[in-house]
């Protein structure tokens, strides 16, 4: 319709010349003038990529479920079951003594290897290519290092189990060189020929918590006479790290830490994505405690973390002491020594002198010097080093140990004054430390070994 003048609608019409209502909608389709067919196509184009991505992404998970599979199955063809079912988090198929509270049961499940009913250290394939010994090293059946034993004690035989960490281990020793064979040979010599026999079952990595699996597993079959641990580092630098790194973590916020959660419980249970972070450790751990980004701490604030480690130690340890005297099992509990190594810029290698990384404070004084100056600090102005906080936290679990009369107690530390010199790094010992800690051990339990008393293992545990 039409009015006189030749409008329509009350725009100005012409036959030969567009409609402008037409370019009008047009603009309210697509505000900035650009034509309908180019924003058509950039809308599919961002589709097109979107979907692309999805597929990409679809892709790559099927090919890493594909290999984690294929990882999976070459691990059940190995015997490795756990590995099969579980990946690296096979903590859920192992018996849980109680030793630990649940807030630090961290059992590392990737250390280990299934040796027929027993689990043990798995990170000696081939014995030859250890590179911090001159000599190969010895691994038995029950995947111990030594010789191969029978798991019933021969009559009259009084059987002692070296029980401990990479320290009973014999890191930075020759097989020769362990302190739980220097013990035998010792205790040989004292007791005669056939008299004694040491069997070394100090692991790597081990805590207090390993150690308590290992004692219901192997160790109570071999019906030991009394078993010695040599604890604490282990222990106290774990717990100090899961400290700190709840504070690290607290600081960072919300998002960052569960990103990390996320990123943990994929790596600990993928086959695949655990071998590669091992290529990228440093990279991947969530709040690595380093000199950079260690959060100085007050007296307060050092105080409340050293107590949490003191008391989670004191509870792993009775629960220990617990467990071994209900399996009738004489025991006794070793201090381990420590040197506080400057060393958390990764320097320090196998092979370096240790003296070259103590902390200047510790240089000129011993083990118990050290510890009343460090003590001193901490009530003045706290701790604002990593090495103080950690060595101060193993401390703090030895001077615990040592003031428990229930527990039998032998203070390997004070015994040799807190010689650095016997140290090859901040805690493993040299051949002379080895040697200085069988004879302090050899002393200690002569008169145990020479008239072994059941009635007195008894009376301990009471």
């Amino acid at each position: 319709m039409r009015d006189r003048d030749g409008k329509q609608g009350g725009y100005p019409w012409r036959r030969d010349e567009p409609d402008p209502r037409a370019d009008l909608e047009e603009q309210i389709r697509d505000p900035g003038g650009a034509p309908a067919g180019a924003s058509s196509a950039r809308w599919r184009q961002f589709r097109l990529v979107i979907s692309s991505g999805l597929v990409l992404v679809a892709a790559t998970l099927v090919v890493l479920l594909a290999v984690e599979g294929a990882a999976r199955l070459y691990a059940a063809l190995r015997g490795n079951v756990l590995a099969a079912r579980h990946g690296f988090a096979t903590t859920k198929a192992w018996p849980d003594p109680g030793v630990s509270t649940p807030e630090f049961h961290t059992l590392v499940a990737d250390r280990y290897a299934d040796f027929g009913d027993y689990y043990a250290y798995a990170g000696f394939p081939d014995p030859a290519q250890i590179p911090w010994t001159d000599e190969p090293v010895r691994i038995n059946r029950f995947g111990l290092r030594g010789p191969d034993f029978e798991l019933a004690p021969r009559p009259g035989v009084f059987r002692l189990v070296a029980m401990g960490e990479s320290s009973t281990f014999g890191f930075m020793v020759d097989d020769a060189q362990a302190y739980p064979v220097r013990l035998q040979e010792i205790l040989v010599q004292r007791l005669g020929p056939d008299a004694v026999e040491v069997i070394n079952a100090g692991l790597p990595y081990y805590t207090t918590e390993d150690m308590s699996i290992l004692l219901q597993q192997l160790v109570r079959k071999m019906e030991p006479d009394l078993v010695t641990f040599y604890i604490g580092y282990n222990d106290a630098t774990l717990l100090t790290r899961l400290l700190l790194e709840r504070r690290m973590r607290a600081d960072a916020g919300a998002l960052p830490a569960a990103a990390i959660d996320v990123r943990t419980f994929l790596l600990e249970r993928s086959l695949v994505l655990n071998r590669l972070a091992r290529r990228l450790e440093a990279r991947l751990r969530g709040f690595a405690v380093t000199e950079g980004r260690f959060p100085p701490l007050s007296t307060d604030e050092a105080e409340e973390v050293l107590d949490g480690v003191e008391r989670e130690f004191a509870h792993r340890v009775q629960a220990l002491h617990r467990q071994a005297c209900a399996l009738g099992i004489d025991h006794a509990f070793v201090s381990q020594l420590h040197a506080p190594l400057n060393m958390w810029d990764g320097t320090m290698e196998a092979g370096d002198d240790p003296f070259d990384f103590l902390v200047p404070e510790a240089r000129g004084g011993t083990y118990y010097t050290y510890a009343a100056a460090l003590r001193d600090q901490l009530a003045r102005e706290g701790l604002d080093q990593p090495v103080e906080v950690f060595w101060y936290a193993h401390h703090r679990v030895n001077d615990w140990l040592l003031g428990q009369p229930g527990l039998r107690t032998l203070d390997f530390v004070r015994s040799i004054d807190g010689d650095w010199s016997r140290l090859a790094t901040l805690v493993h010992l040299n051949a002379a430390g080895n040697e200085a800690l069988a004879r302090f051990l050899a002393d200690a339990v002569r008169d145990a070994a020479a008239s072994h008393d059941a009635a007195l293992v008894a009376a301990r545990c009471r």
